[in-house]
């Protein structure tokens, strides 16, 4: 994941019985990047595209008050995970609607 200090692996597919819904998994060699991947994961697994797109991650983030314990790097580590995470969920809607 680009933006990352840390090296991070996310992969997202299409859930097989609900192709609507995106299931990831990812990892990092650092604990902290580990536990922010942990976080996403939590949120977004199993969450509809359209859902996934139209959340609000950096508003939730400053809401539960973690923009306060992460530095900016580690902010900037989070945005670029969010953004894959975001690409995958563009990729499936994209895939829905070309069915359509």
């Amino acid at each position: 994941v680009s933006g990352c200090m840390s090296e991070v692996y996310l992969a997202g597919r299409p859930i097989a019985s609900q192709p609507d819904r995106i299931e990831f998994v990812g990892d990092s060699n650092n604990d902290l990047v580990r536990g922010l991947m942990a976080l996403l994961q939590h949120l977004f697994s199993g969450q509809r595209a359209e859902d996934i797109r139209a959340f609000d991650l950096e508003a939730f983030i400053r809401k539960i008050g973690l923009d306060k314990f992460v530095t900016l790097q580690r902010r900037n580590g989070l945005a670029g995970m969010a953004k894959r995470i975001h690409a995958f969920a563009e990729e499936v809607l994209k895939k829905e609607n070309a069915k359509s």
